[in-house]
């Protein structure tokens, strides 16, 4: 008995693009394989996923590929060889808002024998874009070598979920971080302090306290910004902290030079003994 090879043409790659916002692209390709006979034709389909994804570009060497506004993205495939593989590459787009989609790939041939390796698909999440945006008071005033509470910090979500947000402070030279806490965020650094949260949820906010230590005085400037993958409005994500730090010497240094008190002090002293003085003459 003759056994003939049989049509079959199968389907692998990935349809992961979880974290894609309104406007971004994502590239996916996928492997046409064919089994020991060789293929008189195929189609692989790439299927738009409303209201989240459409299939924007298609293409593969060897195929006559289009894209169809209603449908996505197809490849006609002809005169496929026995134990072939064709790449296809598929590139979709996301459309705005925040969507759970479950995009299809799939690759079809007259008489294939087994359905079961022709189709991939996955579930995907989209955002929307968002708007995060900085809170933070203006100044803060301390003494050298203590500890001193920094304006507390707020990252204040808009109306779609905000992907891997990041707060960056920047502290001038000769201040460090001493604590820090975090709303749901991990924070890290010395000199210039990192917190990351996973996502902020729409219109949440995430709050930080921080504490630094200054070992000079003077006046600094300290650079407080955020951001996020879709955070589209940059205009809000950035400011400065004025930190006036005075050196806690200054008046025991002055004490000391003038004998054990400053210059108000000793008028003060002269007023009093006058004043004794003249009291004492009136009674005599």
């Amino acid at each position: 008995m003759l056994v003939r090879p049989y049509y079959d043409a199968s389907l692998s790659g990935s349809l992961s693009m979880d974290g894609m916002f309104g406007g971004q692209t994502r590239v996916r390709t996928f492997i046409v394989s064919t089994d020991r006979r060789a293929l008189a034709s195929a189609r692989f389909l790439a299927a738009n996923a409303p209201p989240a994804l459409l299939v924007e570009a298609i293409t593969a060497a060897g195929a006559n590929c289009r894209v169809e506004a209603d449908l996505g993205g197809i490849c006609e495939f002809s005169n496929l060889p026995a134990d072939a593989r064709q790449e296809v590459s598929v590139t979709y787009r996301a459309l705005d808002g925040w969507w759970v989609v479950d995009p299809v790939v799939s690759i079809s041939t007259p008489g294939d024998v087994d359905s079961r390796n022709n189709t991939i698909t996955a579930r995907v999440e989209t955002l929307g874009t968002t708007d995060v945006e900085l809170r933070v008071g203006a100044s803060a005033g301390g003494v050298k070598a203590s500890s001193l509470s920094f304006p507390t910090i707020q990252l204040l979500n808009g109306g779609n979920k905000a992907m891997t947000p990041r707060l960056e402070v920047a502290l001038p030279e000769g201040m460090s971080v001493v604590s820090v806490s975090a709303s749901d965020g991990v924070c890290s650094g010395s000199s210039t302090l990192r917190c990351d949260f996973d996502t902020l949820e729409p219109f949440s906010q995430a709050t930080v306290s921080l504490v630094v230590r200054a070992s000079i005085d003077g006046s600094f400037t300290s650079k407080v910004s955020v951001s996020s993958a879709n955070d589209v409005n940059p205009a809000n994500d950035a400011s400065s902290v004025a930190l006036d730090i005075s050196n806690v010497n200054v008046a025991a240094n002055n004490g000391a030079a003038g004998g054990g008190g400053g210059r108000i002090e000793w008028l003060l002293l002269g007023f009093l003994a006058w004043l004794v003085q003249k009291r004492a003459r009136a009674i005599r």
